[in-house]
């Protein structure tokens, strides 16, 4: 099913063979790591001529940037995807919820936030690349895309920051991203919206807290990397997890 461009990615990749671009193939697409640049007012371009100039002074990078202006991919991300250096290795959350490093196996994408930045335009723009790479590479957002924060609570608070500047949390991050991947894949076809938009009414309405029967199991998925977050859910969706 072909997904709506609504804009377009400017690709300026890194010099290869450095230490910020080394050229090596991720090894498999498996999850999305949610960053932002912590450096308010620094636009998309402004950050990649950055890496280039600093090369090869440090192994730190990410593969895209966004700002209110533009979508720059500096490392690959969306055809034979690359590494990029953007979680550290001796954290290993990743590799409990996602079985592998995140340098290794996910995309790493860099918000751009602050005056002049158009912090709402850039987070518009944000949300559809995130569904972009969901949809490319076969990923739940609720499911696939993990905050920095997430990862290295000790030393990171990215994305949260930046989103606190737009009233956005980590949880209505997700949610606008799935809803993006269903107007980018469905929105010229309103049989198929006016479905989903009573499936989302209908999941709303059997929502509940998670009950205290059904805590180990939850916990028991978080713990396996099923799931990011599970706050609620229906009564089956519940029983299911016990009986798993």
């Amino acid at each position: 099913m072909t997904f709506k461009q609504k804009h377009m990615i400017k690709k300026l990749f890194l010099s290869h063979g450095t230490k910020r671009r080394s050229g090596r193939k991720l090894d498999k697409v498996k999850f999305i790591v949610a960053h932002d640049t912590g450096n308010s007012g620094s636009g998309a371009r402004a950050n990649v001529m950055y890496y280039e100039r600093t090369a090869n002074e440090q192994s730190v990078s990410a593969h895209i940037f966004v700002d209110g202006f533009e979508i720059v991919e500096c490392i690959p991300a969306f055809e034979n995807p690359e590494v990029a250096w953007h979680v550290l290795f001796n954290v290993d959350e990743d590799n409990k919820r996602f079985g592998d490093d995140a340098n290794t196996s996910a995309i790493g994408v860099e918000l751009c936030f602050g005056d002049p930045v158009n912090t709402r335009e850039a987070y518009s723009k944000y949300v559809w690349t995130l569904a972009y790479l969901c949809h490319q590479y076969g990923l739940n957002p609720h499911l696939h895309i993990v905050g920095h924060f997430e990862l290295d609570p000790k030393r990171k608070t990215d994305p949260v920051n930046s989103l606190k500047l737009i009233n956005k949390t980590m949880d209505d991050l997700l949610d606008d991203v799935a809803f993006e991947m269903e107007l980018c894949l469905y929105g010229d076809d309103p049989q198929m919206m006016e479905v989903l938009k009573r499936l989302d009414i209908l999941e709303k309405k059997v929502s509940q807290p998670v009950p205290d029967w059904a805590k180990s199991a939850v916990d028991a998925a978080l713990k396996k990397g099923l799931f990011t977050a599970i706050e609620s859910g229906s009564h089956d969706f519940f029983r299911l997890l016990v009986a798993l």
